[in-house]
């Protein structure tokens, strides 16, 4: 007994539906490498921000004298060193707060 169904008309659904399940794997693809991306991408700025803030702190501390700093608290008078260390703290503070954050 032979098929009375158009040969053309069953292949229009399964045409469609390849064609969906593709568009649906692609879509999805898309958002799954976009968010790997995103993330990567947040992941290496946080990093590098870190670095960055580790490398201010690092330099303040080696720039800050001790002996006088607490020599400053103590009379409540200003020295040369602390003016300077001053200085470096309002310049790092200024760095900082102009690196903006987007996340």
């Amino acid at each position: 007994m032979q098929d009375s169904r158009n040969p053309e008309i069953s292949k229009k659904p399964l045409g469609r539906s390849i064609t969906l399940g593709c568009l649906v794997f692609i879509l999805l693809l898309c958002i799954v490498i976009g968010i790997a991306s995103y993330l990567s991408y947040k992941s290496a700025l946080y990093q590098r921000y870190e670095a960055y803030i580790t490398d201010i702190l690092t330099y303040t501390e080696s720039e800050i004298d001790h002996e006088d700093l607490k020599n400053c608290i103590e009379t409540l008078e200003r020295s040369e060193s602390f003016d300077k260390l001053e200085l470096l703290w309002m310049a790092s503070r200024r760095i900082l707060t102009s690196t903006t954050c987007i996340f």
